[in-house]
């Protein structure tokens, strides 16, 4: 989930599905120019297992990442990775690369399985493997990613927000009554 973009490091989660058994499939879902990986997924002979879809109401998301066996975006870089705080929090098995900010809410092995070698085509693919083939694992880290979202709750931040007003407003008042006019 999330735009078509070299960040997102498509490419190698593309050429991990010849890796992996004939069943294993992938859908992308986000906007962007698939093109060049429409091109790549001939070249690697896996366009039969990709599904491309442009866009779903946000409304819907829950349900995608519910139905997924794994969650895949070996990202690049991220800035704050909103899918991955959004596949969390629906429980989904998250597979990502072992770089900040992801690992720095999501625990290898705990919440998500955090990738080394995220650029490695059958590194990726082991721990996609890992998480589909391994039920106890899959639920281990499902169960954790959970768990990493809740900071992340709307009622969460709204209130770390409202107290940080507070703060703010308490300093504030307590300058103005020191001031002499």
């Amino acid at each position: 989930v999330g735009r078509k973009e070299r960040e997102k490091n498509l490419r190698t989660l593309i050429s991990a599905l010849k890796y992996l058994p004939k069943d294993y499939n992938c859908t992308f879902v986000g906007r962007g120019d698939i093109g060049p990986f429409v091109k790549l997924a001939e070249k690697e002979n896996v366009t039969e297992r990709c599904a491309w879809i442009q866009s779903i109401q946000n409304s819907e998301l829950p349900l995608w990442y519910s139905w997924c066996d794994c969650m895949c975006t070996p990202s690049l870089k991220e800035g704050f990775g909103v899918v991955f705080i959004e596949a969390a929090a629906c429980g989904a098995p998250i597979v990502t690369s072992n770089i900040a900010p992801m690992n720095e809410y999501l625990k290898h092995d705990e919440s998500a399985c955090l990738v080394n070698e995220y650029e490695n085509p059958p590194a990726l693919a082991n721990a996609i493997q890992k998480v589909c083939n391994d039920t106890e694992y899959r639920k281990t880290i499902s169960a954790g990613a959970i768990e990493a979202a809740k900071p992340f709750e709307q009622t969460v931040v709204d209130d770390m927000e409202t107290a940080i007003y507070q703060e703010v407003i308490n300093l504030n008042s307590s300058i103005a009554v020191g001031r002499k006019y």
